[in-house]
């Protein structure tokens, strides 16, 4: 009857449960397992979401830096190291290197932006499935439809197909 238990403990509409009264609740009804309950399907989505999110952001650095020969270096710098007095070029370079890290800051927020837009178009509908076979009351059976017949066979049996 643990589960009764947490029931009664619900707090009344309208008020707010501390974080530590929740995985208290979760660890008297269900135990430490209980905190990984969704695991495999929150995995199901949390890695293709890395691997889309690194791979767009990586293609996306590069497409926007442009510089392909592996020299990190401004034109202007490498310029003003060919041209320039040894101090000058020194100057100059740091100049240069100031103005490079500003440029790439910009270049990493488009990257990581454009990334993000990959992954969240990639991953929303099987977020969509796992918050939809969360609700269900029958959390265990949605977690046995998901482990016979995968995502695709539990958003048919949501979608009534």
């Amino acid at each position: 009857a643990p589960r009764a238990e947490a029931a009664r403990a619900a707090p009344a509409p309208g008020q707010q449960r501390s974080i530590r009264g929740v995985v208290g609740d979760i660890v008297r009804m269900d135990g430490v397992a209980g905190l990984y309950r969704g695991l495999g399907i929150s995995m199901l989505i949390g890695l293709p979401a890395g691997t889309i999110w690194w791979a767009a952001y990586g293609a996306a650095t590069s497409l926007l830096r442009g510089n392909g020969d592996g020299d990190r270096r401004s034109g202007a710098a490498v310029l003003a190291e060919a041209t320039l007095p040894t101090a000058a070029a020194a100057a100059a370079s740091a100049a240069a290197a100031a103005a490079a890290a500003a440029a790439g800051l910009g270049q990493n927020a488009v990257a990581a932006s454009f990334a993000a837009l990959c992954t969240v178009g990639a991953v929303a509908p099987l977020d969509t499935v796992k918050t939809r076979l969360q609700l269900q009351a029958g959390w265990a059976s949605a977690a046995a439809s998901v482990k016979k017949g995968g995502c695709a066979s539990a958003a048919r049996a949501e979608a009534g197909a």
